[in-house]
């Protein structure tokens, strides 16, 4: 079992200074509300790739995922496959979103529903991102004090890269959050992967994992929680849902063109699918390493990916999980501030209080509203 050491350290600081400099640089692409908060409408296909899957993956998932897998099985992986019956629809759904040319999710459901719903839904849009938000940062202090053994306290943790996310979010809006996108999802891609040779090797490969695991744990589905009733009722759930998210009208129309947006909602949640098999065999693995008696038993099912990093890592590559689970939580809580803002300056603060508001006025306090989003945030956490 390796310490949190000065290597690791280095990663991480090393990291956050690249993230917070390749973010503020993009402030001189700024002109307009419409850069802040949609980009000009002008990423590429991979860009959009790497957005859709840096705004939908955050740490939560991996740790939910391994724990659940660690409890019941493979089967746990369907926590995050929920949306797995989803993924072709998202090509369908994408060009709807680039067509409305509608700047916010809100502005869609003024239009088709009124002014009230619109303003109603600019709340709760807010409110959602609040409360994600602080539960993100909640959850990444948990990591952090749990990877580090208590060398970075949780207080640390979530002030530092609040700190970082909020430099590059406020400078350089959705231009800068999804540049350092295109950095983070590959670090989530390799977060999602670390652990597996490295697992693999402790517990004698694959022969050995089948040998210390049970064989009805690599089952689908299991005989409680995780029935093949729930995987089905939670795929219907989840598709009706997406479509109603506060954050999908930037996701899905950000690109250049039509297609941008729809290979960049598809292939991103795709590689997501992808990075979920890394999270559920991890789980799998903490079985063997239990069942070995390499590790005493767990309290929490919450606390296998942790175990997991701690117990398999090597000085460096601990560094190297801490900043993919960093860029994983930044990634998203960035989309969202840019999100919540423009919810706060466009659909109710430049409509309701200040309709004759130049755009340079609005882009200012875009930035303003960025920060009570992320005060909402900190809010929700103690």
């Amino acid at each position: 079992m390796e310490e949190f050491g000065t290597v690791d350290i280095i990663v991480v600081v090393c990291y956050l200074v690249f993230v917070a400099c390749l973010g503020i640089y993009q402030v001189v692409r700024i002109k307009s509300t419409g850069d802040f908060f949609a980009g000009g409408r002008r990423f590429n296909k991979f860009l959009m790739v790497m957005h859709a899957l840096g705004a939908g993956t955050h740490a939560d998932d991996p740790v939910g995922v391994t724990g659940a897998c660690y409890e019941h099985g493979i089967s746990g992986i369907w926590y995050t496959y929920a949306y797995l019956f989803c993924t072709p629809f998202y090509w369908l759904m994408a060009p709807f979103f680039r067509r409305s040319r509608f700047l916010t999710t809100a502005d869609f459901f003024e239009a088709r529903y009124g002014r009230s719903l619109g303003v109603l839904y600019s709340i709760m849009g807010v409110l959602i991102f609040g409360v994600v938000g602080g539960t993100l940062l909640q959850g990444t202090g948990t990591i952090a004090e749990a990877v580090t053994q208590g060398r970075v306290s949780q207080t640390l943790a979530i002030f530092v890269m609040t700190g970082v996310f909020m430099a590059y979010g406020l400078a350089g809006g959705l231009v800068a959050t999804v540049i350092n996108e295109s950095v983070q999802g590959v670090l989530i891609v390799v977060m999602s992967l670390l652990l597996l040779p490295f697992g693999l090797k402790a517990v004698g490969g694959f022969a050995g994992l089948h040998e210390l695991v049970a064989a009805h744990k690599f089952s689908l589905a299991a005989p409680e929680e995780i029935t093949l009733v729930w995987i089905l009722v939670s795929s219907v759930m989840m598709l009706i849902g997406i479509a109603g998210q506060p954050h999908i009208m930037e996701v899905c129309s950000a690109g250049k063109t039509e297609f941008e947006g729809r290979v960049g909602f598809t292939y991103g949640n795709f590689i997501k699918r992808f990075c979920a098999m890394g999270w559920a065999f991890a789980g799998v693995i903490v079985i063997a390493l239990v069942a070995a008696k390499k590790v005493p038993g767990l309290e929490h099912r919450e606390e296998a990916f942790g175990v997991a990093i701690r117990v398999l890592l090597p000085t460096g590559m601990t560094g190297l999980m801490f900043a993919a689970i960093l860029a994983a939580q930044m990634s998203t809580l960035s989309a969202f501030m840019v999100d919540g803002s423009a919810l706060l300056s466009r659909n109710i603060y430049g409509k309701y209080f200040r309709p004759s508001a130049t755009d340079k006025h609005l882009l200012k306090a875009g930035r303003l509203f960025g920060l009570l989003v992320v005060a909402l945030g900190l809010k929700y956490f103690p």
